[in-house]
């Protein structure tokens, strides 16, 4: 994340979250984790999460990692994915 006047900017951009939250989110919905424990194991809010999963909400790279470990999925597989999606999109 680089640094900005008014503070940190994200490491995605909208486009980029919200298919990071729909892989996330088919990965959660495989293993039958839900937002709120998500949010639990996280300690944030269940809101906060669905934001981040409907890419309403700015994430850092950590913060995925983060919800990656939760959801037991490699964010690496996550962003292979989305390039997927990408290259499919065009």
């Amino acid at each position: 994340m680089t640094e900005h006047k008014k503070g940190p900017v994200p490491d995605f951009n909208r486009p980029e979250r919200i298919l990071i939250g729909t892989v996330l989110k088919k990965h959660l919905a495989e293993r039958g984790i839900t937002h709120y424990s998500v949010s639990k194991t996280l300690g944030t809010s269940r809101q906060y999460i669905h934001g981040v999963l409907n890419g309403d909400f700015s994430c850092t790279r950590a913060r995925y990692l983060r919800i990656c470990e939760a959801a037991g999925v490699d964010f690496d597989e996550v962003l292979a994915e989305v390039a997927e999606m990408k290259g499919a999109g065009k």
